[in-house]
């Protein structure tokens, strides 16, 4: 186990979510991923959204990577051994990223669209909208598949991803990552049930445990603008008719 959390006035997710990371970024050998490869971004870690807690329905909005993401800003970069402040700090830069104006952003976008839709389509339930990605860093401002250390990038993004799902129990996952990761989403979730291909390429949908899960296209490919817009009416359906209970966290 890494550091014990002992801050006060925390999310219970935002803290254990923390501690979890902690342990992941404590176990794998950081170096080998940031000098294995030259032009990788910070690492993503994001947080939990503060309405998470009290929500009636949660729903996780999953994309690819980011184009850059503290690059110059991050300790895990710097071969500095983790610690749990350099944990939140990365979490907070999600945090403020959650709570700016998407500007010209087509992911951010995307999400404020997925509020406002959650909320049209289910006006009486609240529905709490988080934001993570399938991988932990950025190579070159794209994907990270042509670096050196994809492997080991690839093994940390899943550890973390998993990790966020585990915390945060989100009750649908929209991944917008597009038919060309399907192999990686796979690799991620080889535990995956109940999978139908809705329309091939263009909408997939899945289980991971008791969650439903809609793989589609990214926000800037428009020409897919009907399957994410299918995606969140089936995403509504579902919460509409009521998601599994969540496990206790003292009994998980």
């Amino acid at each position: 186990m890494g550091e014990t959390l002992t801050s006060s006035g925390t999310d219970s997710h935002a803290l254990a979510l923390a501690q979890s990371y902690l342990d992941i970024l404590t176990a794998r050998d950081l170096a080998a991923v940031f000098d294995g490869a030259q032009g990788l971004s910070g690492l993503f870690l994001p947080t939990v959204p503060a309405s998470f807690a009290g929500a009636k329905h949660r729903l996780l909005v999953v994309g690819m990577e980011t184009k850059a993401w503290r690059d110059k800003e991050c300790k895990f970069k710097q071969r500095n051994v983790p610690t749990i402040d350099a944990v939140f700090e990365s979490m907070r830069s999600h945090a403020r990223w959650l709570e700016r104006p998407p500007e010209r952003h087509k992911f951010l976008q995307f999400l404020r669209q997925v509020k406002r839709s959650m909320h049209t389509l289910l006006p009486d339930a609240e529905v709490a909208v988080g934001w993570a990605n399938l991988f932990c860093v950025s190579h070159a401002g794209g994907s990270p598949t042509r670096a050196e250390s994809f492997d080991l990038i690839h093994a940390l993004s899943r550890d973390l991803l998993r990790a966020h799902i585990a915390v945060t129990e989100p009750d649908v996952i929209l991944f917008t990552t597009g038919a060309g990761y399907d192999r990686f989403l796979r690799e991620c979730f080889p535990d995956r049930t109940d999978s139908v291909a809705i329309e091939p390429r263009c909408l997939w949908q899945f289980r991971v445990g008791r969650t439903l899960c809609y793989r589609t296209s990214h926000p800037r490919y428009v020409a897919h603008n009907r399957w994410r817009d299918k995606a969140l009416e089936l995403a509504a359906d579902h919460l509409h008719a009521g998601p599994v209970a969540r496990v206790p966290a003292e009994l998980a």
